[in-house]
C-alpha cells in the first residue's frame, strides 16, 4: 500500500470545497438575491442554510474533489486513495461547520440566493464542472502561491524581527 499525505489530501479537498462555496458568493454579488419578505433572524438563516446544503450536498461535492484531487497521485493508486478517502471523510462535520459559518456570516437574502442558485438548472449544471475546472486551475493557484511565498520570505523575516 502506498503512504499518502494526509494532511496534503485534506487541503487539497479543503481548497476545492472553499473554491466551490466561492462560486456561490460570486453569483450572490452579481445582485441575485431573491428574500426580503423574511426577518434576518437567526432561525431564518439556519432553515436557509439547511436548505442550501441540501440542494448543494457536501456529500456530493466531497466526492466530486476527492476523484479530482485523486489525479494528484500516480494512476496505479488513485482507485484505493479515493477508497480510502471517502471511507475516513466525515462529510457530517464539514457539514456542521459550514452550517455554523454561514448562518454567522451571510445574510438571510444571501443564504437564499445561494440556495436559489444551487438548486437551479444553472446551479446544478455549475456544480457538475466546477470539479473539473479546479483541476485544471489549482495547480496554477498553487504554484503562483508558493512563488509569492518564497519571495516574500526574506521580508517576513525583517518584519518579524523588527
Amino acid at each position: 500500500m502506498v503512504q499518502l499525505d494526509s494532511g496534503l489530501m485534506v487541503n487539497l479537498i479543503l481548497k476545492q470545497t472553499v473554491k466551490l462555496f466561492l462560486l456561490g458568493l460570486f453569483v450572490v454579488s452579481t445582485g441575485l438575491t431573491f428574500g426580503g419578505d423574511l426577518p434576518d433572524t437567526y432561525g431564518n438563516r439556519l432553515a436557509a442554510a439547511e436548505r442550501y446544503l441540501r440542494v448543494a450536498s457536501m456529500k456530493d461535492m466531497m466526492r466530486d474533489s476527492i476523484v479530482e484531487t485523486s489525479k494528484n497521485y500516480p494512476e496505479k493508486i488513485r482507485v484505493e486513495y479515493v477508497s480510502l478517502m471517502n471511507k475516513f471523510i466525515r462529510v457530517e462535520i464539514l457539514e456542521r461547520a459550514a452550517l455554523a459559518s454561514m448562518v454567522k456570516r451571510f445574510t438571510l437574502d444571501e443564504l437564499i440566493a445561494l440556495g436559489d442558485f444551487y438548486g437551479s438548472k444553472e446551479g446544478q449544471s455549475a456544480m457538475k464542472k466546477f470539479g473539473v475546472m479546479m483541476a485544471d486551475v489549482m495547480p496554477v493557484i498553487q504554484q503562483e502561491m508558493g512563488r509569492v511565498q518564497m519571495e516574500i520570505k526574506a521580508d517576513l523575516v525583517l518584519l518579524n524581527n523588527r
